[in-house]
């Protein structure tokens, strides 16, 4: 495990728990922890499964188990760092976690290894990742997601240093009955082909663009935001 790591104690519904972290992943860890980075949805209920792709230390996976009590966290991390703080962190949730990365199909690839933090972890070169590498174990995810025998899951968070894409293409017609979807981009181009493979099934709900190439999305799916009240002036307009 890394060697500057710092504790924090988080107060849930079943009591104090403490969440391990490497010092410069924690601030990101918090702002998870909080919800500031997957704002909450409170129309999407009834959740059972939840796939986290790239979760990284899992500061994902507990909000998720901590918000959706009834539901399973599938969380998948490749990098042997932090997946051991992954599966520390969520002992004894309803967490279930594995060592491999998603991806377009089954294999090994070099992951690069950021270059401060394994938030920049990634396939691909760039600018925050180092020299340093580590091979690691890739899942089709579609495949993956139907190993599980728990049908396509209700709520899909992909976080992957810009293998988001290549993710929600092979998830396939698993898309469609997603229902609530959190997910970065890393370039102009991505968000594009991103939004245009969600349109069918999926509204976007908000979003945070930090650059054109990088910022976070939240879709959900059209069924549900339909459903809501729309708000025209001071008046609301019932669809339909």
């Amino acid at each position: 495990m890394p060697q500057d790591l710092q504790t924090v104690t988080l107060k849930t519904a079943a009591g104090q728990r403490r969440f391990v972290a490497p010092r410069l992943v924690l601030g990101e860890s918090l702002r998870i922890l909080q919800g500031r980075t997957y704002p909450s949805v409170p129309f999407v209920d009834d959740v059972r499964t939840v796939l986290d792709v790239g979760a990284n230390v899992g500061a994902s996976a507990v909000y998720f188990a901590a918000k959706y009590p009834d539901a399973t966290v599938h969380a998948c991390e490749p990098a042997s760092e932090p997946f051991a703080l992954l599966r520390h962190n969520t002992e004894g949730l309803a967490v279930r976690a594995h060592q491999v990365g998603l991806w377009s199909e089954d294999g090994s690839a070099e992951l690069r290894l950021g270059a401060h933090s394994s938030l920049n972890n990634s396939l691909a070169a760039h600018a925050h990742t180092a020299g340093a590498t580590e091979t690691v174990e890739l899942r089709h995810a579609g495949d993956f997601v139907r190993s599980l025998d728990a049908g396509a899951p209700d709520v899909l968070k992909i976080d992957t240093e810009g293998c988001e894409l290549a993710v929600l293409r092979s998830l396939g017609a698993l898309l469609a009955d997603c229902r609530l979807i959190y997910l970065e981009f890393h370039s102009e181009e991505d968000r594009r082909a991103i939004d245009e493979l969600l349109a069918p099934t999926m509204r976007l709900l908000h979003g945070r663009i930090v650059s054109p190439h990088r910022g976070t999305l939240c879709y959900v799916a059209r069924d549900l935001a339909d459903a809501q009240p729309r708000i025209a002036g001071e008046r609301i307009v019932l669809p339909g």
